[in-house]
């Protein structure tokens, strides 16, 4: 099976902090999940890294809530206090290749989804990629 880490990062953050956001959440999520079959797989072979614009504060905290009730790792990242008074800036998922489309599954996927996958796809599909 092949995954993908998906970061949704915080809008008001200048671009070249996506990619350090997203470092960060990554760091977080090997704090979390440091025996995670998923996490080694991803980390070791798959190794790729979708980065989506998660919305403003209120949309990355709804966001954070939806995510740590995946079936699949998952890590938010805050700034310290003294940095960005605790802004919440990125939260990711590491999710399996039945989730790295659209919510139009004909092409790739015959099984079911559960009700998170499918949220999952349609919150996905509503946010650009960060740029």
């Amino acid at each position: 099976m092949t995954y993908r880490l998906y970061a949704f990062v915080n809008q008001y953050m200048a671009t070249i902090q996506h990619g350090i956001q997203t470092a960060h959440v990554v760091a977080e999520l090997f704090c979390k999940y440091r025996a995670s079959a998923v996490l080694q797989r991803w980390a070791e072979v798959d190794k790729t890294i979708i980065i989506l614009c998660g919305g403003d504060n209120a949309a990355m905290y709804d966001l954070a809530k939806f995510l740590s009730a995946a079936p699949y790792p998952d890590a938010i990242f805050f700034e310290s206090p003294d940095a960005l008074n605790g802004l919440l800036t990125c939260c990711a998922v590491i999710v399996p290749e039945k989730l790295f489309g659209g919510t139009d599954l004909s092409d790739r996927y015959t099984g079911e989804l559960t009700a998170w996958e499918a949220e999952f796809l349609e919150r996905k599909e509503k946010c650009k990629l960060a740029i």
